[in-house]
């Protein structure tokens, strides 16, 4: 009886290990050098990204500025969907953004991330004397932004990539400590947190989530607004309405847009992504960008 039971515990290892490399093997079968980077950044990447590589000065494919010589910029906060995946630099969000406005425009998306890596970037002492003259911010927001503020991990046995946490402490908000990183590599313990995950994003706790998601977002803004005194801050919820139950709790002066607002294009449209993948194609920011700006100009935020 004992060796039977043993027998199935190294069987399910076994196929839990066997998953793993076969869910990691369809996933690196889409990888392209068009389509490079689809993992969260750690601390230590956003870091280098940040510190190391100027926007101004890199010429890799993964940047998405734009420098333009002008005296006011624009920063782009959120995930794949405003860096650009999927897309050439040139046809990206930020591109259009800066050909219309004649700004220069910082893209600091991060793919994979959303609210913490916006949080994380902003608390950078430096952050003011690398991004100049911002007086306009735009996070761009999907739904799966608030699950994400519960996901301990993007990992693989084969790709361990771990994503952060900040997690507030008193009237702050501190990298969470990664303890859990090591053995969720090697002792398949991600699936047990991924049954964490799933229970904190479960309907019951769907306000408290957005509470959370809120205060980051509000912590964010007054850390740019420290830097920046006369920035405007844009939340643009991305194919979705504006929803009372995440906005709520928003600091006041954050003007919220949808991209449901602009009657004349249909997002949902075909053209509109790639296939069964619903991140933008280029077809989205040449007939959204326009309207926005004109809104943005409209309400004083350009």
């Amino acid at each position: 009886m004992k060796k039977s039971v043993f027998v199935s515990i190294f069987l399910v290892i076994i196929l839990l290990f066997v998953a793993d490399f076969v869910f990691f093997g369809l996933e690196k079968a889409k990888f392209t050098k068009r389509y490079e980077s689809y993992k969260f950044f750690n601390p230590s990447e956003i870091s280098h990204f940040v510190k190391d590589v100027p926007h101004s000065v890199a010429k890799t494919d993964k940047n998405r500025s734009f420098i333009k010589n002008s005296d006011k910029s624009i920063l782009l906060l959120g995930c794949s969907y405003a860096f650009g995946s999927n897309l050439y630099a040139n046809q990206s969000f930020s591109y259009y953004l800066s050909n219309l406005t004649g700004r220069t425009v910082y893209n600091l998306a991060v793919e994979g991330g959303g609210i913490q890596q916006a949080l994380y970037l902003t608390e950078d002492k430096d952050f003011a004397n690398k991004y100049k003259n911002v007086d306009l911010i735009i996070y761009t927001f999907i739904s799966d932004h608030i699950k994400r503020n519960n996901r301990y991990l993007n990992s693989s046995v084969f790709s361990p990539s771990c994503n952060f946490r900040m997690v507030k402490r008193s009237d702050e908000y501190v990298k969470a400590n990664e303890w859990y990183a090591f053995p969720a590599k090697f002792f398949l313990f991600r699936y047990f947190l991924d049954g964490v995950v799933a229970i904190k994003n479960s309907d019951k706790y769907y306000q408290k989530n957005c509470d959370s998601f809120s205060d980051m977002l509000n912590h964010t803004k007054r850390n740019l607004k420290k830097m920046y005194p006369d920035s405007k801050f844009v939340f643009l919820f991305f194919q979705m309405d504006k929803s009372v139950d995440l906005t709520k709790n928003f600091d006041k002066d954050i003007y919220v847009l949808s991209t449901d607002d602009f009657e004349e294009i249909d997002l949902h449209r075909p053209e509109y992504r790639h296939g069964n993948d619903w991140h933008p194609t280029e077809k989205v920011w040449q007939d959204l960008v326009p309207l926005l700006v004109e809104k943005l100009k409209t309400q004083k935020c350009l």
